[in-house]
């Protein structure tokens, strides 16, 4: 079952893609390329990312082993940046 064709995702994959969302948007605000290249890049780097823990979901029954790739540097950055301002706002 695709992702894309489902009327009604779990809890876990609307938090995944609302995180996807929010880090996308950061990731917006200080891209200086052309046409937001890096942006769309980071984009697809992240679905990419979604998209592989769902077949392991699937393949595994579950959650994925540990074995989940390292975020890289933008994500780790942007979700600082989240927390930091969630952090001020309370």
């Amino acid at each position: 079952e695709d992702i894309n064709t489902r009327a009604n995702l779990s809890p876990l994959e609307r938090t995944a893609i609302g995180a996807v969302y929010v880090t996308t948007e950061l990731h917006l605000l200080a891209d200086t390329s052309p046409g937001y290249q890096d942006t769309w890049k980071f984009l697809h780097d992240r679905i990419q990312e979604l998209d592989w823990i769902q077949q392991q979901q699937q393949q595994n029954g579950g959650f994925p082993p540990v074995s989940i790739p390292q975020l890289n540097q933008d994500t780790v950055i942007a979700g600082v940046a989240v927390a930091s301002s969630l952090g001020s706002a309370v």
